[in-house]
């Protein structure tokens, strides 16, 4: 029995030492995507190997595709939700509190499927409260458009001068939207083109009618006979945000009780396991009681991926 603990230790070990090498590596690589680099001074403090490592020429190109698509979602994720963070320091951190948690569920638990569960968990968990931000911001600008649109009717309808127009409403519309449209306004006060202001405005203003509105400003800097469509625009929206207050009203509290339960079952765990020893003998050594543990940690998994797909349906 010794022997094939030490043999499965080592087993472990090993793999352990690869996986954390494999990622190592990937991580170096994803620091010479110009977009993801080190700050200069940071990179300056790093060891020389390092530092010659990533001042090579820069080999995005042989990046495996699902790394590229994971980096420039992050990126944009961090972006959209406010976080001002490296992503490679999000990465490490994933990868930190990722290990954290299955070294937790195998010292504490004693059992692999959910020590591995728990890891996964720890690395989604920032994922689903990035999205959940900037789910939040894009309900935010959502609220704020139908307010700015009709700005911009009545604006344009004085005045049928779109930069006249979008420059006023920018000025009156607050934050998050207030920034994205005056973005635009510089833009086209610094000489860029309709189309350029436009197509940052598509990026910007992600969703349905976000996209209608940018195509009616498009339309009515060479015909000023749209104005009417922004105001059939406005009662649109305005639609649409008692429909996102309801489902929102209606889910919030099956959501927060779903996600604070989940919460509680690592603490109970410990919890049980020191105040009543035969419980936790029973959740630690019992097949029982270890298939329980995995149930428990899987249904934490399972509940933040539908999460995750829920919040993440574009509106």
């Amino acid at each position: 029995m010794d022997y094939m603990r030490l043999a499965a230790a080592t087993v472990f070990g090993a793999g352990l030492g690869l996986s954390a090498g494999v990622f190592s590596y990937y991580i170096l690589r994803l620091a010479k995507i110009p977009h993801l680099a080190l700050p200069r001074r940071e990179r300056e403090e790093m060891p020389l190997v390092l530092r010659r490592f990533l001042s090579k020429e820069n080999e995005e190109d042989e990046l495996p595709p699902w790394l590229k698509r994971w980096s420039e979602r992050t990126s944009f994720m961090l972006k959209r939700s406010g976080v001002r963070i490296p992503v490679m320091r999000y990465l490490v951190g994933l990868l930190v509190g990722g290990v954290g948690g299955f070294v937790a569920g195998v010292i504490l638990m004693k059992n692999l499927p959910a020590a591995v569960i728990l890891a996964l968990v720890i690395a989604l968990a920032p994922d689903v409260v990035l999205i959940g931000r900037v789910q939040n911001r894009r309900n935010k600008i959502i609220e704020q458009l139908a307010v700015a649109v009709r700005i911009f009717a009545a604006e344009f309808g004085d005045t049928p001068q779109v930069p006249r127009a979008l420059s006023i409403t920018a000025r009156k519309v607050p934050s998050p939207l207030g920034d994205i449209l005056r973005q635009a306004d510089t833009d086209l006060a610094a000489g860029k083109s309709i189309d350029e202001v436009c197509l940052f405005l598509m990026k910007e203003l992600d969703f349905e009618y976000g996209r209608m509105f940018v195509q009616l400003l498009r339309l009515a800097w060479d015909d000023a006979a749209v104005r009417p469509l922004f105001t059939r625009l406005a009662g649109r929206i305005s639609n649409l945000q008692g429909l996102i207050y309801k489902n929102a009203s209606g889910m919030a509290y099956s959501r927060f009780m779903g996600m604070f339960v989940n919460a509680l079952i690592l603490p109970e765990f410990l919890l049980m396991r020191s105040l009543i020893p035969e419980t936790g003998y029973f959740l630690v050594y019992n097949p029982i009681g270890r298939l329980l543990v995995v149930v428990c940690f899987l249904s934490i998994l399972v509940g933040m991926l539908l999460d995750r797909a829920l919040s993440g349906v574009e509106t």
